[in-house]
């Protein structure tokens, strides 16, 4: 029987995880770290290493990171159970149960005599019972429009749809309508239907988001919510809700674009911060946006600068909704700043974004409200491999990916990235 030969690559990465190990168990965790970045790129098919990342990174708190890191591990290594173990392990930390309880099922199945992951899984809450009814979701960037349209919305008989519950990281905490409320309350929101969440018959008060919007839901023609995107730096999690979309895949999204150097310049003005991590966001936005319209049938999207009474008329069609008063709550005239921005560092990066935003845009069917099915399956390269990108659509992708500085498709990072002094659990 022949061996498989060491490769001088392998025995490096085995004395980093070596090394890092140590490391680890005397709780220098950063220096474990150190010690493996040194060798991830030339040992990314190394289960060891992104394991011992993975557990030195959820020892920094940085779960997400950890995540990421984890599920390489368990890529590479799917037998493994105590890697499986881990990367529920860090799914638990981030509160995402149905994750973490699917690895601790297959931990199990690895190797049903440990009985920390028998008690890791009883540590868990109760599986979460699916939405039962249909849900419209109105998604987009801060500042890019999406108050306004939830707004227009709402003015449809039999439709109430919230204004930023975010329960795709809400965590099915109980007591959801109150919580709701009393956020609205605390920035002088008057109780409109974007604002407030009425009492349901039958619906306890402390439900979840999820079972109140269910309970809403009845005798409606459309129940849901608006979620406004913004920076990771700011608690916005694109895998997340990419991940929560897909579980839901009937559901209806309408999404809101606006053209970024608006998005920008308002976002500056409104919070301040820094322009490079809004235009991250925006093109993350963007790639999400790009990856759900690709993945999911129920995809509607609508440009901001361009809503009027006849695109509103499409959306409604498309909606199964009356929505003769929606343009009313439009002024006449969009804000446009055109010259945000001109001349100082970020721009070109803010001028690559606007083209990449325009090649999207000029996908959108006016007459369907959405992008065009053809342009967006033609099959496309990621950053970095050979071959040519077929349309402009794809290129727009490329770039968008280049701006975020990864490879995956809804601005979730290929490789856990380097530490930035943040903690991100």
């Amino acid at each position: 029987m022949g061996t498989e030969a060491i490769t001088p690559r392998q025995t490096v990465s085995d004395e980093a995880v070596k090394l890092a190990s140590g490391h680890y168990e005397e709780r220098r965790f950063v220096e474990a770290e150190a010690v493996l970045r040194q060798v991830l790129d030339e040992s990314t098919d190394h289960a060891g290493v992104f394991y011992w990342l993975g557990a030195s990174l959820a020892s920094q708190q940085r779960l997400k990171e950890a995540l990421e890191a984890g599920r390489r591990a368990v890529v590479l290594a799917p037998l493994h159970a105590h890697y499986v173990f881990g990367l529920g392990t860090y799914a638990r930390a981030l509160f995402q149960f149905d994750e973490a309880r699917e690895h601790f099922e297959r931990a199990i199945a690895l190797a049903p005599d440990i009985a920390a992951y028998q008690d890791a899984l009883a540590s868990l809450p109760g599986r979460e019972t699916p939405p039962e009814s249909p849900r419209l979701l109105v998604v987009g960037h801060a500042r890019s429009g999406t108050t306004v349209l939830l707004t227009a919305l709402n003015t449809a008989d039999r439709v109430h749809l919230l204004g930023e519950a975010h329960l795709y990281r809400d965590r099915g905490r109980p007591y959801f309508r109150d919580r709701f409320n009393l956020m609205h309350e605390r920035v002088g929101n008057q109780s409109t239907k974007s604002a407030y969440a009425p009492v349901v018959a039958g619906v306890p008060l402390h439900a979840t988001g999820e079972a109140y919007l269910d309970g809403l839901a009845n005798g409606m023609l459309a129940v849901g919510e608006k979620v406004v995107l913004g920076p990771t730096t700011q608690g916005h999690d694109f895998a997340l809700l990419r991940d929560y979309l897909e579980r839901r895949r009937f559901w209806t999204t309408v999404w809101v674009l606006r053209q970024p150097r608006s998005i920008i310049s308002s976002c500056l003005r409104r919070w301040g911060g820094d322009a490079t991590d809004w235009i991250t966001s925006v093109a993350q936005t963007l790639l999400l946006f790009v990856h759900i319209a690709r993945q999911l049938p129920q995809t509607l999207v609508v440009e901001h600068e361009k809503i009027g009474r006849e695109r509103l008329a499409v959306l409604g069609s498309a909606l199964g909704l009356d929505l003769r008063h929606a343009a009313d709550v439009y002024t006449p005239d969009r804000v446009v700043d055109d010259s945000f921005g001109r001349g100082e560092p970020f721009d070109d990066d803010l001028m690559r974004l606007e083209l990449a935003h325009e090649a999207i845009v000029d996908e959108i069917d006016v007459e369907t409200a959405r992008l065009n099915p053809a342009s967006i399956q033609i099959e496309q390269h990621l950053p970095g491999f050979e071959g040519p990108q077929p349309n402009a659509f794809g290129r727009a992708v490329v770039e968008l990916m280049s701006l975020v500085g990864n490879d995956g498709p809804s601005g979730m990072p290929a490789l856990p990235s380097k530490r930035d002094g943040k903690a991100n659990s």
